[in-house]
């Protein structure tokens, strides 16, 4: 009986300290918690990573200045820097019109895709955790210290987009660099400023659905001007200029 409580207590302590390293933006209504070696810079914290952020080749005002640049409201690295774990927030037009990807039919998905990367060929996969969608996309990027993989995770709640992005050295994620990401995305929670009600999924919904009619009208509201400029032309024509026929009009001589 005693080893069975003992056990339950280790098991209730296990699941606690879960969360006790959980890492949460207040501004961003966004906690994560990352690998516990990893160091974690808010704007908040600054200060107390001083020494390690020099040791990035920054100053503390040049890191405060490129996390608000770059929207980046939670910096993490092991101290290596050989790994990195950066959570941006921002808001847009785009993202205050849909305001909650998770409820957009994964019919729509792509379109919403599109216009958060901004590339109509991105390939992509939906990963849901505690009821909120994210698009996982790759990109490699290159920089004078040589090639990284960006492994982001992108979705909009609140009106707000969030980006999770897993950097590390070299141009491939391995499966297990890829795990390690989901594990760690497992522990993302954004804090839903609105319950959507049926209604908000119908409008999301509607406003996806027009947007993409809307671009059709103009395309085909385009061509039809087109054409009835061409037949006004034609119709202005003589019948003779139109059949590429000449009439020479004879003088007469007194």
């Amino acid at each position: 009986m005693k080893h069975k409580v003992f056990i339950s207590v280790l098991l209730i302590l296990s699941v606690v300290t879960l969360n006790v390293f959980a890492v949460t933006v207040d501004k961003a209504d966004i906690s994560i918690d990352p690998p516990m070696d990893f160091v974690v810079i808010t704007s908040d914290s600054l200060d107390e990573n001083e020494e390690f952020i020099n040791g990035l080749n920054y100053t503390k005002s040049q890191f405060a200045d490129k996390m608000n640049r770059s929207d980046i409201v939670l910096f993490s690295a092991d101290r290596e820097n050989k790994k990195q774990i950066t959570v941006c927030c921002n808001e847009t037009d785009f993202s205050k019109g849909l305001g909650n990807m998770s409820v957009v039919t994964d019919e729509y998905l792509g379109t919403v895709a599109n216009s958060i990367t901004g590339d109509s060929n991105v390939a992509y996969t939906v990963y849901e955790n505690d009821g909120t969608k994210f698009i996982n996309f790759s990109s490699v990027l290159t920089s004078s210290q040589g090639k990284s993989v960006c492994d982001q995770y992108v979705t909009v709640k609140n009106g707000k987009i969030y980006t999770v992005s897993f950097s590390v050295s070299g141009d491939t994620v391995s499966e297990d660099e890829k795990n390690a990401n989901l594990e760690v995305m497992k522990t993302v929670k954004i804090t839903d400023k609105k319950n959507v009600s049926a209604n908000d999924v119908e409008n999301i919904t509607t406003t996806i659905v027009l947007s993409v009619l809307i671009l059709g009208l103009i395309v085909f509201s385009g061509y039809l001007l087109f054409t009835l400029v061409r037949d006004i032309i034609i119709k202005r024509q003589s019948p003779d200029q139109c059949d590429n026929k000449f009439t020479i009009k004879r003088r007469k001589f007194k």
